[in-house]
């Protein structure tokens, strides 16, 4: 969490059944999953903190972050096997929600709300959002276009000469 905090970066909790899985065996599975779609995840979870918790400890892990309890999904009651995905921006603030490591593609897109709910908080440079841009265009139409719009806001800066730029950095190890 600290990581997240310092790096500026969003992180997503791997919430886990603590009977069923310990946190290592959960960060092999969602190593896994992340290579095997498209490196879509892969790419993505450079820029996260991915953190395994097992899901008792989620009362917990609200008051620590000192957020409002967080909101499960609706269908949480009926996946109560698959692990409870939550995105938060380094603040811990609540992003999205998800069960299932079945359908990587919505979690491509929670992690891509993500990360561009991070980004939005910073004066970021156009270069840097242009990458964000290529990762997350692929992913959702939506999240896209409010990259190109912060890249809008980012040339009209630099025409201006405010230079405010605060670059994110990538956590070595922390996936």
């Amino acid at each position: 969490v600290e990581l997240a905090r310092r790096g500026g970066l969003p992180m997503l909790f791997v919430l886990h059944d603590s009977k069923a899985e310990d946190n290592q065996t959960v960060m092999g599975v969602w190593k896994q999953l992340a290579k095997q779609h498209d490196e879509t995840l892969a790419k993505l979870s450079k820029s996260f903190v991915v953190i395994p918790l097992p899901l008792n400890e989620l009362p917990s892990l609200s008051r620590y972050l000192n957020v409002p309890p967080f909101e499960q999904p609706k269908d949480r009651a009926t996946a109560k096997k698959s692990p409870l995905l939550i995105v938060t921006r380094s603040t811990g603030q609540q992003v999205d929600a998800l069960t299932s490591w079945g359908r990587p593609g919505r979690l491509a897109e929670a992690m891509a709300n993500g990360l561009v709910a991070e980004v939005e908080t910073r004066k970021l440079g156009a270069t840097e959002l242009n990458g964000l841009l290529q990762l997350v265009e692929p992913i959702d139409p939506e999240t896209a276009q409010k990259v190109r719009n912060l890249i809008a806001q980012a040339r009209n800066r630099e025409r201006r000469g405010d230079s405010g730029l605060v670059a994110m950095s990538s956590p070595e190890g922390s996936q």
